[in-house]
């Protein structure tokens, strides 16, 4: 099995927090006996379109995003295969976001078999570049979910 973990975002405040996961996750010891055989960590900026080639030769990605659709800051989002088409409040800084991209490899039959997608929610982008107090919290606990989730695909549980 071949997993790519995709951090998505920019390096502003909390619109950078899908690549704080993903350090997160590459300094995890449970996971660097699957690095990069089975495990594939990145960190994209902003990807539009290229989001399609990031995901080639994965048998399963997965997708971390900041996300605003209303729910209070630090909510996890959890999206699988299907699931992703009713996913709302991804941010996009470029006019082709994660779902779009998601949505024209399938119709280009370049989807992976299994796509999850985490949707962290965050408060506003400024220019900041450091996460909020609320999102580094929402990073800990998104990054303690993806893991346990990494460790069960990894070891044939999902």
């Amino acid at each position: 099995m071949n997993i790519k973990v995709l951090g998505v975002g920019s390096p502003f405040s909390d619109d950078q927090i899908g690549w704080k996961v993903v350090e997160t996750l590459k300094s995890m010891s449970d996971l660097q006996q699957y690095i990069p055989n089975s495990l594939t960590l990145e960190c994209l900026d902003r990807p539009g379109l290229m989001l399609i080639d990031d995901m080639q030769f994965a048998d399963t990605v997965i997708i971390i995003d900041a996300m605003q659709s209303g729910l209070p800051i630090g909510t996890i989002h959890r999206f699988y295969n299907e699931e992703i088409k009713s996913a709302k409040g991804f941010l996009s800084t470029h006019s082709i976001g994660v779902i779009q991209a998601l949505e024209l490899a399938k119709a280009l039959d370049r989807l992976p078999g299994h796509v999850i997608v985490y949707g962290i929610e965050i408060g506003g982008v400024t220019q900041d570049f450091e996460l909020s107090p609320e999102a580094l919290k929402a990073k800990d606990n998104a990054t303690g979910k993806i893991a346990t989730d990494l460790l069960n695909l990894l070891n044939g549980e999902n």
